[in-house]
């Protein structure tokens, strides 16, 4: 299942923060990874792209271990440029009814306002449309 969250958010201003985007997980599986992005598909929008995401039980399942910010940057994980595949691999098993909650944040680095994340999921079976 491929799950596409589209635009995952309305436009992010500098320094902002999307409201919380919540995927529910209909049947119990495994998340294969995630792919992240930038409408504007810049290296200075991608730069700018910070996600925090939690699960179920409020646990941080991506992070900067450095700083302790539950933001990471979207670069950091998946590579600089907006030409290179911006997947990372996860394999991680999830149960139906669990629920992922992604945060977008434009940390403002490119210079560049506003910017709109993007979010893709692979998961263990067809394609839904996830409402942000």
């Amino acid at each position: 299942m491929f799950i596409r969250v589209g635009d995952a958010a309305q436009p992010i201003a500098a320094l902002a923060t999307t409201t919380p985007i919540v995927v529910r997980w209909p049947l119990a599986g495994r998340v294969l990874g995630l792919w992240m992005g930038t409408l504007e598909a810049t290296v200075l929008a991608l730069a700018s792209l910070e996600v925090s995401l939690t699960d179920t039980q409020g646990r941080t399942l991506v992070s900067d271990t450095v700083s302790g910010d539950p933001f990471v940057s979207v670069s950091a994980l998946l590579g600089p440029t907006p030409d290179q595949v911006r997947w990372l691999p996860f394999g991680r098993q999830v149960r139906t009814g669990d629920a992922w909650t992604f945060r977008f944040r434009n940390n403002g680095a490119g210079g560049l306002a506003p910017i709109t994340p993007q979010l893709a999921i692979e998961y263990a079976r067809g394609v839904h449309e996830v409402a942000a």
